[in-house]
């Protein structure tokens, strides 16, 4: 098996819970972030680095204006995004709902909530 390297340390990415981050290029719109910046990333390399913040910016468009979530919370380390609005008949069930309480539900990580068939897997 062929690990992905980190954009910032070129170290390969393990995937342990809460240890990386995969940055889709699909969040890419109008050249930001650099498409060079996308990848799997150590959490503490991204974290540190200047593409941090071009990425939560673009992860945070792509919830709002592409998938209508709406936002209803926010720090400076955290955003709390809702269904906002749904295009099929059985997922009107989720509007108003956050991420957090689908996954929690589902028994998925909330990135993998916003994927109706996201199903929780044993990792032992």
């Amino acid at each position: 098996m062929k690990l992905s390297r980190c954009p910032h340390c070129k170290l390969p990415v393990l995937e342990l819970e809460g240890q990386f981050s995969k940055l889709d290029s699909l969040y890419i719109h109008n050249g930001n972030p650099p498409a060079a910046t996308a990848g799997w990333w150590h959490a503490g390399c991204l974290a540190g680095s200047d593409a941090a913040a071009p990425w939560y910016e673009a992860r945070l468009r792509n919830f709002r204006d592409v998938r209508r979530y709406q936002e209803v919370a926010a720090t400076p380390q955290w955003t709390v995004l809702h269904v906002n609005k749904v295009t099929k008949p059985e997922n009107e069930k989720l509007v108003g709902r956050s991420l957090t309480d689908i996954a929690a539900e589902r028994g998925v990580h909330p990135t993998d909530a916003r994927h109706p068939r996201a199903k929780a897997v044993s990792r032992g």
